[in-house]
């Protein structure tokens, strides 16, 4: 980790900063060319960073940037503060030359200019599309390579440390879907390979007591059985019973009880569901 020193904005700025990769799925912030990571130090800074990183390449208009940045109640120094942002950003990103920063000022608003390979969302995103490609023609070894390459692009919730403001808690639901939509995929091939234990600790890495997704839980229920452990299984399915009892008043779907009844019955013909 880069040590920063205790100075303003432009003095904590990666000196040796060349080809900047910028980081949206975990802590918002930037990996220098030598590896190692940097994130601007004041919350705003980095909410106004992720604001123009999930629309790279596009403008954002002022107002939607003053509107996000506030959450609908901007003080009446907004317009004045937001410009100030911008040149420390581009302080930040370039200092040796901030006219030369990827950020530019267009009419009514900023576009941060950024290659596909150097956005972390990018990549996941293009990698999880050429895993789907390769599912859909059945090549397996390629989906499971991407699928792996897309989830290791995540180093923790995605924008992690710019959830005060709600557009971006928004957006970090809509990728974190995403995210385990992948990992499901992932799963599949995993389970189809007999990658049981590989299975059981990704599904395990992204299981949410509050937001039961029943295709996940399922899928923990069918590798642990296949894995030879048929009570975790079933313990699986009744912890999942209660969360969704307990939140939402309802019971598991027709087709999570038919599999616990399979798994309870100690089915031999059980595969992947």
């Amino acid at each position: 980790m880069l040590t920063l020193p205790k100075s303003t904005l432009e003095t904590q700025s990666p000196i040796y900063l060349r080809r900047p990769e910028f980081l949206l799925l975990g802590n918002v912030g930037i990996r220098l060319a030598t590896g190692d990571y940097s994130s601007p130090p004041r919350p705003k800074h980095r909410q106004l960073l992720a604001l123009l990183l999930l629309q790279a390449n596009s403008p954002v208009p002022t107002d939607t940037l003053i509107e996000r940045l506030w959450d609908g109640t901007p003080p009446s120094s907004a317009f004045g503060n937001l410009k100030t942002y911008i040149c420390q950003l581009r302080r930040y990103i370039s200092p040796g030359d901030p006219a030369n920063a990827p950020i530019s000022t267009i009419s009514n608003g900023y576009r941060i200019t950024v290659g596909s390979d150097d956005l972390d969302m990018a990549r996941f995103k293009r990698l999880a599309r050429e895993g789907r490609h390769a599912l859909d023609h059945n090549d397996h070894i390629t989906a499971w390579d991407r699928f792996d390459s897309a989830l290791r692009e995540w180093r923790g919730r995605a924008l992690q440390d710019t959830q005060t403001v709600r557009a971006l808690r928004d957006e970090a639901d809509y990728l974190e879907e995403q995210r385990i939509s992948v990992v499901a995929e992932l799963v599949d091939l995993l389970i189809a390979r007999r990658a049981y234990a590989d299975a059981i600790e990704r599904l395990r890495l992204v299981m949410d007591t509050e937001k039961p997704r029943e295709r996940l839980w399922a899928q923990l229920m069918l590798a642990l059985y296949l894995d030879g452990r048929q009570i975790e299984a079933l313990d699986t399915y009744q912890q999942l019973r209660r969360l969704l009892i307990d939140g939402a008043g309802v019971e598991p779907t027709h087709s999570v009880q038919r599999l616990h009844r399979r798994i309870l019955s100690a089915d031999s013909t059980l595969v992947l569901v």
